[in-house]
C-alpha cells in the first residue's frame, strides 16, 4: 500500500498524495502533524510480529525505560497490511515523534547509552514479549567484513587525511583477531537470553540531554 493510504487507514485524515516524505534514506519512515503533536509512521518487525515489538516496547516505557512505544491514540496500532509480495503481510507501527539532538559521540552521550543498553538488557529477563528468540551467535562473513573496511577507509582518508595506513592496519588487526580468536570461542558457548533490540546504535538514539537518550527504532528483534 502506499504511505498516504496507511496513514488513513489509521483514521488520520491527510490530503494529496505527496504529502508525506521520508525522514530516513534506507527505510520508509514518514513524520506527520496530527492533533497537536508530530507522529511517525514506519513499518517495524523484520524478526518478530509488530505486537510482539509493541508489548515489549510498551513494557520499557512503563518501566522509565527511554524508547517508544505505541500509542493507543490510532486504535489498533501496530496494523498488518498486504504487502504485493508473494501474499505477504507488512507491520506498520505510529510512534510519537521524539525531538531532541542526535549523538554525537561525546563521554557523557556514550556512557548514558551503555547504561541505557544495560537497562534495556535487565528489563529484558524478566518477561517473555514472544520475540523471536536466536540462540547463536551471528557469523560474519570475512568478505562481509573486508566489504565494510573498503568502504569505511576511504572515508578515513577524506575526514582525516594522512591517516589511512594507520586505520587500515587497527581496522585489519581487529578483523583477524575477531576471525582467530574471539569468534571461534563464542560459537562454541551459550549466552544468556534476553529481550533487545538488534539494532541498537547511535542513528536510532535521540538524547533529550546527554544524559537521557530515547531508542527511537526499536526494530530488529
Amino acid at each position: 500500500m502506499r504511505h498516504f493510504d496507511i496513514v488513513r487507514s489509521f483514521g488520520i485524515p491527510i490530503e494529496g498524495e505527496k504529502s508525506l516524505e521520508s525522514i530516513y534514506a534506507y527505510a520508509p519512515v514518514y513524520r506527520f502533524s496530527y492533533g497537536d503533536r508530530d507522529w511517525v509512521l514506519k513499518r517495524t518487525a523484520v524478526r518478530s510480529d509488530g505486537e510482539a515489538i509493541a508489548a515489549w516496547t510498551s513494557y520499557l516505557v512503563s518501566q522509565g525505560i527511554g524508547s517508544v512505544a505505541p500509542v493507543p491514540d490510532f486504535g489498533q496500532n501496530p496494523r498488518s497490511f498486504p504487502s504485493g509480495k508473494n501474499g505477504t503481510e507488512e507491520n506498520w507501527i505510529i510512534y510519537p515523534f521524539i525531538p531532541g539532538i542526535p549523538y554525537t559521540g561525546n563521554s557523557t552521550q556514550i556512557h548514558c547509552a551503555g547504561k541505557l543498553l544495560g537497562k534495556i538488557h535487565a528489563a529484558g529477563m524478566t518477561r517473555d514479549f514472544n520475540l523471536k528468540v536466536s540462540k547463536t551467535v551471528v557469523d560474519v562473513e570475512e568478505k562481509e567484513i573486508e566489504g565494510n573496511i573498503d568502504i569505511i577507509i576511504p572515508e578515513i582518508d577524506k575526514l582525516s587525511p594522512g591517516k589511512r595506513e594507520n586505520a587500515q592496519n587497527i581496522l585489519t588487526s581487529y578483523y583477524q583477531r575477531y576471525q582467530k580468536e574471539a569468534l571461534t570461542k563464542l560459537l562454541k558457548i551459550d549466552l544468556p537470553l534476553t529481550n533487545c533490540s538488534w539494532d541498537y546504535k547511535a542513528a536510532n538514539l535521540i538524547y533529550q540531554s546527554d544524559t537521557s537518550p530515547i531508542l527511537v527504532d526499536p526494530d530488529h528483534l
